[in-house]
């Protein structure tokens, strides 16, 4: 392979892909963007068996990296940074050897060009410290959604949270049983808050603000029951993407979406 290129890569995301291959090549099962107990965001999280990883992207060794690193020893058996590779140097030798206090891992990524061709390297300059009784929070929290909502190390902030989580469950209930309460939602999914009573105040409240993506509130006296939206959204930016039964004499924005552009429109007359 010629000389690496460090313009090769522009973001972490350049990172990231060469990562996520070299761990599914040695059959770990990788979850992007995962957000933890302590309320940071993972770049990667990677499962094989029992076995749980967490690996930290950068585009240059800093103290924010290794901060970030070092907040997930507790919940991960195996911690890495990640880095493109570069010269040895008093200062990089000196985060290695904290790293190694640390019990942190450190990856390179090299990327460069063969006869056109880009090609990566992924090596292992720092192996990490196994940590054998580890909290299993963070592998509690993960979802299939993990797998493909965000990619790892993109800079827009989108990661899948247990509230998501929560109201796609309700969709999906809802959908199959239109107009049930809440009391039936509550005891078909799995939600995110700590009793009934505060899920069943909260989804009411986020239901009649039209928060829940793919539902509908309706009430009838006090009594409260939830109906598929007949919508389906095509607003480029919305997160809701469960395919309905579109009805023709209707906009094809959710009613969450409808609001946003609403409250847009009055900004842009001012």
């Amino acid at each position: 392979m010629k000389k690496a290129d460090r313009k090769l890569i522009d973001s972490e995301k350049d990172l990231g892909d060469p990562i996520i291959a070299w761990l599914e090549e040695r059959g770990w099962e990788v979850y992007q963007e995962v957000a933890g107990p302590h309320g940071g965001v993972a770049d990667i999280v990677a499962t094989l068996g029992s076995l749980t990883c967490v690996v930290e992207l950068k585009k240059s060794m800093t103290f924010d990296l290794m901060a970030e690193a070092k907040r997930w020893l507790r919940y991960a058996n195996w911690t890495y940074m990640v880095v493109p590779h570069a010269r040895d140097s008093d200062g990089r030798r000196l985060a290695f050897s904290i790293a190694e206090q640390f019990g942190i891992g450190i990856m390179t990524v090299t990327i460069g060009k063969y006869d056109g061709d880009r090609i990566n390297r992924v090596d292992v300059r720092l192996t990490p410290r196994l940590q054998r009784k580890v909290n299993s929070a963070l592998r509690d929290a993960l979802q299939p959604a993990h797998k493909t909502f965000a990619v790892a190390g993109t800079a827009h902030g989108r990661h899948w949270t247990a509230f998501q989580d929560t109201c796609e469950q309700i969709a999906n209930f809802v959908r199959g049983s239109p107009g049930a309460s809440i009391a039936q939602v509550l005891g078909a999914i799995k939600h995110h808050y700590r009793t009934d009573s505060t899920a069943k105040a909260c989804l009411v409240r986020w239901g009649d603000q039209g928060v829940i993506r793919g539902v509908i509130l309706r009430r009838e006296g006090r009594r409260v029951f939830f109906d598929p939206d007949p919508v389906w959204c095509k607003c480029a930016s919305c997160g809701w993407s469960v395919e309905t039964n579109v009805a023709h004499d209707q906009p094809e924005v959710c009613e969450n979406c409808r609001r946003h552009l609403l409250r847009n429109a009055k900004r842009e007359k001012r």
